[in-house]
């Protein structure tokens, strides 16, 4: 979207720079920091077949993801994928 290229634009100009968000879930008395799409994780893989089985059963009860949340233009599937692998639902899903 042109407003999120002119935002960024906008911050690069002034020296300003993302700062990473992480979520963290507290499991069996240790920390554990997930940032978006981060897959260094030992069980990445487990983690992610525990968001899918998660993403069928929302479907199922016909929750479906808030895409228009993302302020990129990109394909639905996409955005899902994003939404799916944010730092939130990796911790979640650890969990």
């Amino acid at each position: 979207m042109d407003k999120v290229v002119e935002m960024r634009r906008l911050m690069k100009k002034m020296g300003m720079k993302k700062v990473l968000e992480y979520r963290s879930v507290e499991v069996n008395g240790k920390l554990r920091a997930f940032l978006m799409e981060d897959k260094s994780h030992l069980q990445y893989e487990e983690i992610i077949e525990m968001l899918k089985r998660l993403d069928l059963e929302m479907r199922k009860i016909e929750c479906t993801l808030k895409t228009e949340f993302v302020f990129h233009d990109l394909d639905e599937e996409v955005k899902e994928r994003i939404l799916c692998n944010h730092s939130e639902g990796l911790a979640f899903a650890f969990g």
